[in-house]
């Protein structure tokens, strides 16, 4: 059990199990490929503030009070270690990159995200590369994870074994519960596309605030009205989520 509130549980139960939208949920793997673990990426690379020979960047860090928003930036340069294996190793992850890259360990009192869009495709540290079939789902995934709704998917499938600071195995984001795309139609999917350009760029409350960030209430309310989610019930979560122990690190208050 990965929630101190009942509510949270069932809520989470019922989004799994498709029971809470107007469309089927499916693991995110049925939608898009996901990897290579940061793992991996530190393995193979080495990174620098610096420009490297062949230029490649990766968004390597998390840091909280420069990822504020849905559209974030490379923030380093990286280079293939310099021995054969480790240097096919890297050019094979390379060709796994992405725009869209989802958080695969957060620090929740303090993250204000949990996928970014970057201008382009690139590898991550503490990262994961997310590569949907079109740049339309990309957006769409993004703004759903970054949702009321997207957050407790995340949070329900969480490591649990430090509740405040979890990691997400690929296997974890690989089965994460997420609307399934396919069965949108145009006008929805086209609804989910143009408020995550409107909303991409603006800065996201710590997940402690969420029930005060109305940046992320406009996200629910656009998702809330694509996926036929009841709009009481996506801020009864949101107003739990803002209480949990682990997600403020702090005592419950009541």
């Amino acid at each position: 059990v990965n929630f101190l509130s009942p509510f949270l549980v069932e809520a989470y139960r019922n989004l799994s199990e498709s029971g809470a939208a107007s469309v089927p949920f499916v693991p995110l793997s049925n939608l898009a490929e996901i990897g290579p673990e940061g793992r991996r990426i530190r393995e193979s690379y080495r990174h620098s503030q610096l420009p490297t020979r062949d230029g490649r960047r990766a968004l390597w860090h998390h840091k909280t009070e420069v990822t504020r928003a849905m559209r974030a930036e490379p923030d380093v340069y990286i280079e293939p270690k310099p021995t054969d294996r480790l240097r096919r190793l890297a050019d094979s992850y390379w060709e796994q990159r992405s725009q869209l890259l989802l958080a695969h360990r957060l620090r929740l009192n303090l993250a204000r995200v949990s996928a970014v869009m970057l201008p382009e495709r690139v590898v991550g540290s503490i990262w994961t590369p997310c590569r949907p079939r079109s740049q339309q789902w990309a957006k769409a995934i993004c703004l759903y994870l970054n949702s009321t709704p997207g957050l407790l998917a995340m949070l329900g499938g969480r490591d649990n074994r430090v509740p405040s600071y979890p990691s997400f195995s690929l296997d974890t984001l690989r089965s994460l519960p997420v609307p399934n795309l396919a069965e949108l139609d145009d006008e929805k999917l086209a609804l989910l596309d143009s408020w995550f350009d409107r909303l991409s760029g603006d800065t996201l409350l710590p997940f402690p605030l969420i029930d005060q960030d109305s940046a992320r209430r406009q996200i629910d309310d656009a998702v809330s009205q694509a996926l036929g989610l009841d709009a009481e019930w996506v801020a009864t979560i949101r107003r739990d989520l803002a209480r949990e122990p682990s997600v403020t690190d702090r005592p419950y208050a009541g």
